[in-house]
């Protein structure tokens, strides 16, 4: 699975949480999940390389409660298990 499908899948993931997702220019240096008012956000920055990209869902969905109950593709579980682990450092 390539990183641009791997973005697309975190991208529905996301939806189907009920995080509301915007693809926006951020000059490629932002993006990330953030809360307003009630209810949560993920920017994704298109400025960015994809790589970024990718990364930045990542970092959101490896944060979101629950998300280890959920049923992810293989390579898009990996990628997220990625991101926890390196949080835990």
């Amino acid at each position: 699975m390539d990183i641009n499908a791997q973005l697309e899948n975190m991208i529905e993931i996301a939806k189907q949480l009920g995080i509301e997702v915007r693809s926006l220019g951020l000059y490629g240096s932002g993006g990330g999940l953030c809360q307003l008012r009630d209810k949560y956000v993920l920017f994704v920055d298109t400025d960015a390389d994809i790589a970024t990209q990718a990364n930045q869902c990542a970092v959101a969905l490896a944060s979101w409660p629950g998300i280890d109950d959920m049923f992810l593709l293989p390579p898009v579980r990996v990628r997220i298990d990625q991101c926890k682990q390196n949080d835990d450092m």
